[in-house]
């Protein structure tokens, strides 16, 4: 497909001029949309939007400690204005993960020396230990949907304040290189790290997001926001478009909200992608149906070449459990499969692929809606500049993090003069489509010098039925730590290993493992498969934790 115009999109310098100009562009229109734990729907528009936030920010300047201020909640209306009250008043917000245990979520709070913290009902449990190891803290506010909430009590006080200074804000905007946010990286292979990043940064970011990718008017997302593809792509790039965004903060009723929303578009991560194609495919199997769809994908391999996107007549169930409109899925946070990613398009969902690091507010690259490609994470951004430094993705650009939080020595480790390094290996092909091939520390290392991505290997287990989670990795095969074998370890399918046994699993997995390897050079051939029976422990975007492997060896 060959290039074409970037689409439209306003950059604001501030969130107040963001918030000014959402609302005078589609005032009436409804921003966001939520449902309760008992399924009552809650909404509100763009214009009610920007007044509640500026009414909270007028209270935090005068009820707030000055200073970091942290969010530790679930995804809720509240999150979203508590986020953006806190800049706009000039508090930097820190988003913490909900999934941290105690120790580490009283350590991040302790080290970027928060003076409050907003917690929702679950985390209250927390506060008096929070107090105790936390010596800056000065104030913990309860956010949540009842009227013991802190936060609508704030509301409250400044809606007083609005009306006296008669709609007008009381105090002046400030620069956009305002630190806006402190996130914690993922901790994928590494210790969690606190990236600061600006007000402008942000807000560029989403809109060279708009700038590639066309969003229809109605959006689903179940993404964490104190994560930046869930906050920064999800919510602060959705809204400038002027979509209803459907917010959803829990994975029991995920699937729920997503029907009775009934969205054109949804964000997602490979986990819920891969999800939702095992469901697919065990109802066609259920309905009998199973033969017919692997016959149509070989024509549609065939015709998709050609530029068709035929829909059968008997997918049309599939898409109605989804509520019936869903046609396009925009997935990141880790890659996905292009055999998952071909058959959901089968399936009649498109789905739009990126790429981003949290130092990088976070998005680098992206498909676009006439020109994309599974097997690559798209176009780089307008405002990204990058280059590759002996593999290596290297990026420069307002987006690109100020630094992490008190620990100068690391940040400039990571930079190459003003080139960020990701730790992510890539290429590019002569249309400008980005590939990821790799993360630089994960790399297998075998003793003849050859390497190996672990994230290739996996990408050709991840469709086998059997496979619900896999991570490959180099095991010790002997006391020289140069000799490892290329292990795979296996969180079977609970439903698809229903009623066999380990042996079972076991033996139905080699005969799948050694067609793979057929496909395979030598030294990328699985030599050892091990199985597991929980989980993986996940990272924020649904990410395997590689620090936790034992008995792995990578390159340095």
């Amino acid at each position: 497909m060959r290039t074409y115009p970037n689409y439209p999109a306003d950059t604001y310098p501030t969130f107040r001029c963001y918030l000014e100009g959402i609302k005078s562009r589609f005032g009436a229109r409804e921003a966001i949309v939520s449902f309760s734990p008992r399924g009552e729907r809650f909404s509100r528009t763009y214009r009610q939007l920007a007044e509640d936030v500026q009414a909270l920010s007028e209270a935090f300047r005068l009820f707030l400690p000055e200073g970091q201020a942290a969010i530790l909640s679930e995804n809720s209306y509240g999150w979203l204005i508590t986020y953006l009250a806190l800049i706009l008043s000039g508090r930097t917000a820190v988003c913490l993960d909900t999934e941290q245990p105690e120790e580490i979520v009283t350590e991040m709070i302790r080290h970027t020396d928060c003076t409050a913290v907003f917690v929702s009902p679950s985390f209250l449990p927390l506060t008096d230990s929070l107090r105790r190891q936390c010596p800056k803290l000065q104030k913990v506010l309860r956010l949540s949907y009842d009227e013991d909430d802190s936060i609508k009590a704030l509301w409250l006080k400044g809606l007083t304040l609005v009306r006296e200074h008669q709609s007008s804000w009381s105090f002046p905007d400030h620069d956009g290189s305002f630190t806006a946010s402190i996130v914690y990286t993922s901790g994928t292979t590494s210790v969690s790290k606190p990236v600061m990043l600006s007000e402008a940064g942000i807000l560029l970011n989403a809109a060279d997001s708009m700038r590639l990718v066309s969003i229809a008017d109605t959006m689903y997302t179940s993404l964490p926001f104190y994560h930046t593809y869930g906050l920064t792509c999800s919510v602060i790039n959705i809204l400038l478009h002027g979509s209803t965004l459907c917010i959803n903060g829990s994975l029991k009723t995920m699937l729920r909200d997503l029907k009775t929303f009934a969205p054109e578009n949804m964000m997602a991560v490979p986990l819920i992608v891969e999800m939702m194609h095992q469901n697919i495919w065990r109802t066609l199997k259920n309905q009998g149906q199973e033969a017919k769809m692997r016959n149509y994908l070989k024509l549609y391999r065939i015709v998709r070449r050609l530029g068709f996107r035929p829909f059968p007549a008997f997918l049309k169930p599939i898409r109605a459990a989804f509520g019936g409109r869903l046609n396009m899925i925009v997935c990141g946070g880790a890659h996905l499969s292009e055999t998952i990613g071909l058959e959901m398009e089968a399936f009649g969902f498109q789905i739009i692929q990126g790429y981003g690091i949290t130092e990088c507010s976070p998005l680098i690259s992206v498909n676009r809606n006439l020109d994309s490609r599974v097997d690559t994470v798209g176009h780089v951004l307008p405002g990204i500049e990058l280059r590759l430094i002996q593999g290596e993705i290297a990026v420069r650009g307002a987006s690109v993090m100020q630094g992490y939080y008190k620990n100068e020595a690391l940040s400039q480790e990571v930079f190459d003069q003003d080139w960020f390094l990701t730790g992510d290996l890539g290429s590019l092909d002569s249309r400008g489509h980005l590939r990821i091939t790799g993360r630089k520390k994960n790399l297998i290392v075998f003793k003849n010098g050859k390497k190996v991505s672990p994230e290739e290997i996996e990408q050709h287990l991840i469709p086998l039925p059997l496979v619900k989670e896999v991570m490959a990795y180099g095991m010790a095969a002997s006391e020289n730590p140069d000799d490892v074998r290329l292990t795979v370890m296996i969180y079977p399918d609970p439903q698809a290993a229903e009623g066999m046994s380990a042996y079972e699993i076991l033996e139905q997995l080699q005969a799948d493992v050694d067609q793979v390897n057929q496909q395979l050079p030598s030294y990328k051939q699985i030599q050892m498969i091990k199985l597991r029976e929980t989980e993986f422990e996940k990272t924020a975007t649904r990410k395997i934790k590689r620090t936790l492997m034992p008995e792995r060896r990578s390159e340095a």
